[in-house]
């Protein structure tokens, strides 16, 4: 990997990234795998999870850093691949643009499922 050619901040971004996603599906692992599979309340712990600011914080940090993370990993391929600098140019604004609208998708897609998950949203069925 040529850093000259991507900058030494998308060197180091993926560096912090890379230690990030590792933690993070250290912690999502040991919670959601082994931590609440012994529950008994399995749903209750699960929304109670979800509804968390804390853990919609961790969800959409974990999100982003991977979107990064992964967008980042592709254009050092292709930027290693010797592509000209109007061709960088041409790659780097369709990785912003996916990346934006796979964090903007995420965090819709996040926060409708704590809307979902909210004992507030739940609409009991009305009495006849």
């Amino acid at each position: 990997m040529d850093i000259t050619k991507t900058g030494v901040w998308s060197w180091l971004m993926q560096r912090i990234t890379a230690v990030y996603i590792f933690i993070g599906v250290v912690v999502h692992f040991m919670v959601v795998h082994y931590y609440i599979s012994v529950k008994t309340e399995l749903i209750d712990t699960m929304v109670t999870r979800i509804t968390s600011i804390g853990w919609q914080i961790f969800d959409f940090t974990l999100l982003a850093a991977v979107t990064y993370h992964a967008l980042n990993g592709i254009y050092t391929v292709i930027c290693d691949l010797g592509i000209s600098r109007k061709a960088r140019r041409g790659w780097t604004f369709i990785f912003w643009i996916l990346g934006i609208a796979i964090t903007v998708l995420g965090f819709l897609i996040l926060t409708r499922l704590v809307a979902v998950s909210s004992p507030v949203s739940i609409n009991p069925v009305p009495s006849p």
